[in-house]
């Protein structure tokens, strides 16, 4: 079984929520960002909003480690599933519900409201993150680059990468516009119709995280 995270936008305690719905279900915990920074380091990289910035200006070679994390995502993904394990995936681009056609999965999209989001970033903020007067501004733009990433990735490369890049830049458009929608008084409902549209459970990390991973536990234990 697969239990698959996605967030509208970066900062929502997504990666928070996955490792602890990993611990309490004994599954394997796979990140995309963990494998991002595994590759920044091998290129001597400890900040990897350098790294990014690096391959922004390099896209012959960004273009390599995309499609080397995202083979590699996809490969863990299959040999763990078929081999039985349960699996959360902790991940904007590969947890989408249509992208685990055929596999038994539970999905959720992550949401924090704009004003805990700040909070929780100016009181524990990331290492390897430097955010300036606004963490949310931050963030949201972080989101942005990753929509265009893979919309250019999406040119860029075969198929079936090229789908991959193509649908999963669609799905997270679509969500980061509707926060930013949200941000400006629009209805909490239009992001729950959001993430059911999409086949997925809408989790609301406002509050404390004991409650957000009961919830989601719930749901996943309806889901076996």
């Amino acid at each position: 079984m697969i239990v698959a995270l996605s967030s509208f936008v970066h900062g929502s305690g997504r990666s928070t929520i996955a490792k602890e719905i990993a611990r309490r279900l004994d599954a394997i915990h796979i990140s995309s960002g963990d494998i991002f920074r595994e590759i920044a380091r091998e290129y001597g990289f400890d900040d990897v909003k350098m790294f990014g910035e690096y391959l922004m200006n390099n896209k012959r070679l960004m273009i390599q480690v995309e499609t080397a994390i995202d083979v590699e995502m996809q490969e863990r993904i299959r040999t763990l599933y078929r081999s039985g394990k349960t699996i959360v995936l902790d991940s904007n681009l590969h947890s989408h519900p249509a992208l685990l056609q055929g596999m038994e999965h539970v999905s959720f999209y992550v949401y924090a409201s704009p004003s805990i989001i700040r909070e929780r970033l100016l009181r524990f903020p990331r290492r390897d993150e430097k955010y300036g007067e606004d963490p949310l501004r931050y963030e949201l733009e972080r989101t942005r680059k990753d929509i265009n990433r893979y919309r250019l990735l999406s040119l860029l490369t075969p198929n079936p990468l090229s789908y991959l890049y193509s649908y999963g830049s669609q799905v997270l458009s679509k969500l980061y516009h509707l926060y930013k929608l949200h941000m400006r008084g629009a209805p909490l409902l239009w992001l729950r119709q959001a993430a059911t549209s999409e086949g997925a459970h809408f989790l609301d990390n406002s509050g404390p995280l004991e409650r957000s991973v009961n919830t989601a536990m719930e749901l996943i234990l309806q889901g076996r």
